[in-house]
């Protein structure tokens, strides 16, 4: 009975993921931003780690909130629509899917800023690699500025120390 429940639930959610996709205007060509060199994020045509339980990802990537933190991704990139809902609801609520392929690498190809340093650099490699018995496990950094305010060569801000 509970498998059942379960079952329902998600494709309850994946119903309402469904109706806000439809329900979303279609980009125009001229909206969507792109990079003028033409290249932007490599990623491997195959996942090195395909079809991770959640569970499994939040435990090798030491991301305790990994679980909580893609119900609320989702739901925000559903605001607006129907299927949205407050936080409490988010939390109680179930993922439409189990598990996922997990990249441990991709190659970020930044824009040039005019100066030589940044000329010399192809690619960026950006890694998030999970422990296991041969490799010790490598987590790379990155912060994303995701607003009108965000400039791409840095950080404005006060240093601590």
């Amino acid at each position: 009975m509970t498998t059942w429940l379960t079952r329902q639930e998600k494709t309850a959610w994946f119903e309402c993921y469904q109706l806000s996709l439809q329900n979303r205007p279609v980009l125009r060509q001229q909206d969507i931003l792109q990079n003028p060199s033409g290249l932007g994020i490599n990623i491997a045509k195959v996942s090195p780690l395909p079809q991770q339980p959640l569970q499994s990802i939040q435990q090798n990537h030491q991301y305790h909130g990994f679980i909580c933190d893609i119900k609320e991704f989702l739901n925000r990139l559903m605001h607006g629509q129907p299927g949205f809902m407050s936080r409490n609801q988010v939390n109680i609520a179930n993922l439409p899917f189990d598990s996922l392929d997990v990249f441990t690498s991709f190659k970020l190809t930044p824009i040039h800023l005019g100066d030589d340093a940044s000329a010399s650099v192809k690619y960026e490699v950006i890694k998030a690699r999970p422990r296991s018995k041969e490799i010790a496990p490598q987590f790379d950094n990155v912060v994303i500025l995701d607003s009108l305010e965000a400039e791409s060569t840095g950080v404005a801000g006060n240093i601590f120390l």
